[in-house]
């Protein structure tokens, strides 16, 4: 948050979010424009907010803080917001991707990503829309997995995934073979950019 509203994170996220405000300032807001009206897709800038800190706020292996805080990672996003809402919401799916890894049982998933995820140098994605609609029973799974030697081959189309470019990695749930009940949360990274 600016620094007239309220704020969650302890003083030692300052440096981290003044980094932030002036990467918006001087980098972000310039294009906000052409983000908005063109779909222009800000990567320089969302992988300096990773360098300055921003996606590894909550991340106990990878935070700058003395311990992790979810709300200085809110906070950052709150900063991205002020100068560009549809980039604040690709940070959140940063964070998000993240946070998928940091609650993994998966240790050796989360030492391979976790790492190029908090500090920008790989982007994230969260690919949960159709998952929870599908758990909600508004709209059935559109990814499907069979077990294959080493782990699963997915099929299906996902057709929303925000941040989602060539290289990213995203994470989802697919159904895992004819069992209804048997749901499975993957990481998946894409081979191309579809929107």
């Amino acid at each position: 948050m600016d620094g007239a509203g309220l704020s969650f994170h302890g003083t030692d996220a300052v440096p981290v979010l003044e980094r932030v405000r002036r990467r918006v300032s001087d980098e972000l807001k310039p294009q906000a424009d052409r983000i908005d009206r063109e779909g222009h897709y800000p990567v320089d800038a969302l992988r300096g907010f990773g360098a300055d800190g921003a996606y590894a706020l909550h991340l106990a292996g990878h935070t700058p803080l003395a311990a992790p805080s979810l709300w200085a990672a809110i906070d950052a996003v709150g900063a991205i917001g002020a100068g560009c809402m549809s980039s604040a919401f690709c940070a959140w799916c940063q964070d998000a991707c993240g946070w998928y890894l940091e609650n993994t049982a998966n240790t050796a998933l989360r030492v391979r990503l976790q790492g190029g995820i908090a500090s920008g140098a790989l982007m994230g994605a969260t690919g949960l829309s159709n998952p929870v609609k599908a758990l909600s029973g508004i709209e059935p799974f559109n990814l499907r997995g069979t077990r294959v030697p080493g782990g699963w081959r997915v099929n299906g189309v996902l057709p929303w995934v925000s941040n989602l470019g060539e290289g990213h990695v995203f994470g989802t749930i697919f159904q895992a073979g004819e069992d209804p009940a048997h749901k499975v949360m993957g990481m998946f990274t894409s081979a191309g950019r579809t929107g």
